[in-house]
């Protein structure tokens, strides 16, 4: 019976460990595969989960209507382009340009990174694109 309140303890510990969720706004950088400027903006919740993951939660407007985007956690800031460090899951909109996803990722997740979303979606074949929307994720 010493075995049970070890263990939640234990789960409890994990718990109380997670950080709290980071709020990042997303803003307009570059341009749309058209070529007019970006308007795409909105919000990502970046919100820590048990076993070192982690889960990205994305509202954007501002999108070409019922297209997809790549999105990626990059390793910086927005004002230079880094490296990679992290996919996301694709965002499609809708009709009106707005879109929402969820991506849930196997951490950890970089000390100084940022959201991007590209242009394009994986299966364009001119590729994904330069960025049109990107927001810092607060340390």
């Amino acid at each position: 019976s010493s075995c049970a309140p070890t263990a939640s303890t234990a789960g409890s510990a994990d718990v109380a460990a997670l950080a709290p969720a980071k709020a990042v706004t997303m803003n307009p950088i570059g341009t749309l595969a058209t070529g007019e400027a970006s308007a795409v903006k909105g919000n990502a919740q970046v919100t820590s989960l048990a076993e070192g993951k982690f889960q990205v939660t994305l509202t954007l407007s501002g999108l070409p209507a019922n297209s997809t985007h790549m999105g990626h956690i990059h390793v910086g800031d927005c004002s230079v382009v880094g490296p990679v460090a992290l996919g996301l899951t694709e965002i499609t909109s809708d009709a009106s340009g707005n879109g929402t996803v969820t991506s849930e990722i196997k951490g950890p997740l970089p000390a100084d990174a940022y959201i991007a979303y590209h242009q394009r979606g994986p299966t364009d074949a001119d590729g994904i694109g330069s960025f049109i929307t990107c927001g810092n994720i607060p340390k």
